[in-house]
């Protein structure tokens, strides 16, 4: 398969369609550190190189959506028994893992796209708001089948956060701290 260029494309189908959409949008050309040369496979990326006044807030925004995303699990394994007391609904519990980790796929996969197209700071904060709002949803809920699709709000805000995050810890860092970031 050949690339527009007459070159041979490395990857072909879907996966160069999508490098060619990044390219399209620009969205690694405005990124200071998105092409940076990798150096000596053998160098030592210090935590000083990384937790400083440039990339300290982008690393905090990169483990805070990494975090949300992996403490849910803990969060609602704990509140279940007490969530089943409350509203009944036992044959459903099983749905409420289900129904998040669907979410969780589904906007994965989207929010890549998303973000070649419209950077990383938008799908970062809908994914947030949408995880928010599908949290309020479950925290007020009268019934688990409302429960459920506060638990699909959640999955799609915590799948968009996760992907968010890998996509922007490799457009905002330079190439040979990605081990460490």
């Amino acid at each position: 398969m050949r690339s527009r260029d007459g070159g041979a494309r490395a990857l072909g189908g879907p996966a160069q369609d999508l490098l060619d959409l990044g390219a399209h949008c620009g969205a690694r050309s405005r990124l200071p550190h998105a092409r940076a040369p990798l150096e000596s496979q053998t160098d030592h990326v210090r935590w000083s190189e990384l937790v400083n006044r440039e990339f300290g807030w982008p690393l905090l925004v990169i483990c805070f959506g990494v975090a949300v995303h992996a403490l849910d699990a803990l969060v609602v394994a704990t509140m279940l028994p007490a969530l089943v007391a409350d509203l009944g609904g036992l044959n459903l519990v099983a749905w409420t893992v289900g129904v998040y980790e669907i979410g969780t796929v589904v906007f994965s996969a989207m929010t890549g796209l998303v973000t070649l197209r419209y950077g990383v700071r938008a799908p970062m904060v809908w994914s947030a708001l949408t995880f928010a709002v599908g949290s309020a949803s479950c925290a007020l809920a009268p019934a688990m089948e409302i429960v459920l699709l506060g638990r699909l709000l959640q999955g799609f805000g915590g799948g968009g956060l996760l992907a968010s995050s890998f996509v922007a810890s490799a457009v905002l860092f330079p190439q040979r701290t990605l081990a460490r970031a």
